[in-house]
């Protein structure tokens, strides 16, 4: 049975000399597949799961499985801005902070037991990157770190989105490697 999809948000700020930070929570969750990397601590993009619609009645189970299976109602997918809205409500929820556009797509990868990742970056202010590394931080294990370092302690199959983040954000030292 297909997993239900998550989307992400990658948040990220320009700091002095126009050194590029992004927004990542540090994790060792067996429910993330992230354990504890060889260099201590490592950090993933803030997701959260899309919602899945309801079965809408059970199938009696004096029916073969076949039988439970053909008949079963199938979800539809959800699009793009499905996955982008569960991600903006997920950061207020979780941040206190509403997300404003433009989001820049960054794909999707399939994570640990085929879990579906859809990624938006989004540029914040410097005053709104203060207000989350302040008042969120003591709440969650959250850092704004920099593209360089972000991209050696995040999660290998989330590294593409930090990599390509540095390839769309102009003037990042870390892109002109």
């Amino acid at each position: 049975m297909p997993s239900v999809p998550s989307a992400g948000l990658l948040v990220f700020c320009r700091g002095p000399r126009a050194a590029v930070k992004v927004l990542l929570l540090e994790g060792s969750s067996a429910r993330h597949g992230i354990g504890a990397g060889a260099g201590g601590a490592t950090y993933r993009v803030p997701s959260w799961e899309h919602p899945v619609a309801g079965p809408g009645g059970q199938l009696p189970p004096e029916l073969s499985i076949e039988e439970r299976l053909r008949r079963r109602r199938r979800q539809p997918k959800p699009t793009p801005e499905d996955l982008l809205a569960t991600a903006r409500t997920g950061f207020a929820a979780d941040f206190g902070l509403s997300l404003e556009p433009p989001f820049l797509s960054l794909g999707g990868v399939k994570q640990h037991r085929h879990r579906l990742l859809y990624v938006w970056a989004c540029e914040v202010d410097a005053s709104v990157a203060e207000t989350i590394d302040r008042d969120v931080r003591d709440q969650r294990a959250v850092r704004f770190i920099d593209l360089v370092e972000a991209r050696g302690v995040v999660v290998p199959v989330q590294r593409r989105f930090v990599d390509q983040l540095s390839a769309l954000v102009p003037g990042d030292a870390a892109a002109d490697r």
